[in-house]
């Protein structure tokens, strides 16, 4: 990611643009890692006896929902910034 954001200073990418897209994308990963650790813990081979319960998938559960929705949020917010630097 420093190198991607080394490249757009280099060529003439302002820093706050470069910022902003930067949490863009780490914004739509959030979800994603979220699912990721969920799918891990409830892994009866790899965590054995340690697995989540019921409550705790519920928790997760919402805690996706909200950065889903956050995701989206910054996601929409951000997508003009981006779009413009291909216009």
């Amino acid at each position: 990611m420093f190198v991607v954001g080394c490249l757009f200073a280099i060529f003439g990418g302002a820093p706050t643009t470069i910022i902003t897209s930067a949490q863009a994308i780490g914004g739509v990963a959030l979800p994603i890692s979220v699912i990721l650790v969920l799918l891990v813990s409830n892994d009866k081979d790899l965590m054995g006896e340690h697995t989540n319960g019921k409550a705790l998938n519920i928790l997760t559960g919402i805690v996706f929902v909200i950065t889903l929705f956050m995701s989206y949020r910054t996601f929409a917010t951000t997508l003009p910034t981006i779009a413009s630097w291909f216009a």
